[in-house]
């Protein structure tokens, strides 16, 4: 009886075709024009309410601000030129996340090569405190006449002490 099944290889050429085909008919929606303004709100922030952006805010630059985003989308115009619009008008700190300029690279590197100095002057420091200790002398075994001699002298002056004084 012959086997119906299909060659693992076959059967994974297959299943990769269907699944590149089966995205063909399917394209991108476009994003709605509010969905877009939306995100652009929550990019700028408002000029008279601190820490707030403009789709948070309540106040009437906020919501007049709303809808120049709203008409400018309607107009054709990209999210870098609406961007730039309000920062030409109320400066950088319009944006909600402005650009990184300048030095601030700086704050990034200098805590963590000042971390490894530190580490290396500690290291540095330290390795002087701890001496490699020299390896001590193996004991000898002729050390009986010498400890013969400590105790002959300590019994020596033990007798001096215990001797009431004489009188002279």
């Amino acid at each position: 009886m012959a086997s119906k099944t299909l060659p693992l290889p076959v059967g994974l050429a297959v299943a990769l075709a269907l699944a590149l085909a089966g995205g063909w008919g399917c394209r991108p929606t476009p994003t709605s024009l509010e969905a877009q303004a939306q995100a652009l709100d929550r990019k700028l922030m408002c000029p008279v309410c601190p820490g707030e952006t403009i789709d948070q805010s309540r106040a009437l630059q906020a919501k007049e601000m709303r809808q120049v985003v709203r008409e400018m989308l309607a107009q054709g115009k990209t999210e870098q030129e609406i961007l730039q619009y309000f920062v030409d008008r109320y400066g950088p700190g319009v944006l909600a996340a402005p650009p990184a300029r300048g030095g601030h690279w700086v704050v990034w590197l200098v805590p963590p090569i000042g971390v490894v100095v530190a580490v290396l002057l500690l290291w540095r420091a330290t390795r002087g405190l701890v001496a490699p200790r020299a390896p001590s002398p193996a004991p000898s075994e002729d050390l009986g006449p010498y400890l013969a001699e400590v105790d002959r002298a300590f019994q020596e002056r033990m007798s001096h002490r215990s001797r009431p004084p004489s009188d002279a």
